[in-house]
């Protein structure tokens, strides 16, 4: 979910039953050129370990049918040797833009104890 802030949020945020994690956050002005702060954010019931924490992330950027339907093209597009196909440079900017998102939980995860 896309969250907006007056101020810079922290990437994670606790209370006894919950944390939440934002990523990608970064500042923006709008045309009153007042300045926000935009964001992902994800709330989940604790315990959270790293997985449950990256499996929510991916799930909330693309859900499974989204992510089939990319393999499912990928691999057709691999089938009829059509290496030209949109569907094969979509699959490969998700991937891409999943191991950038791993990286980035797994290292957001590190730098704070849960």
């Amino acid at each position: 979910m896309i969250a907006k802030y007056d101020e810079k949020p922290n990437v994670f945020s606790k209370t006894q039953k919950t944390i939440t994690y934002r990523w990608d956050i970064v500042q923006e002005t709008n045309e009153e050129n007042v300045i926000y702060y935009k964001c992902n954010e994800i709330t989940l019931y604790r315990p959270v370990c790293r997985e449950k924490l990256m499996q929510a992330v991916i799930n909330e950027l693309w859900d499974n049918d989204k992510e089939k339907k990319l393999i499912n093209d990928y691999n057709s597009a691999l089938i009829n040797q059509d290496n030209n196909s949109d569907a094969v440079g979509r699959y490969i900017e998700f991937l891409n833009e999943r191991d950038r998102i791993k990286e980035q939980v797994k290292e957001d995860f590190r730098r704070i104890n849960l």
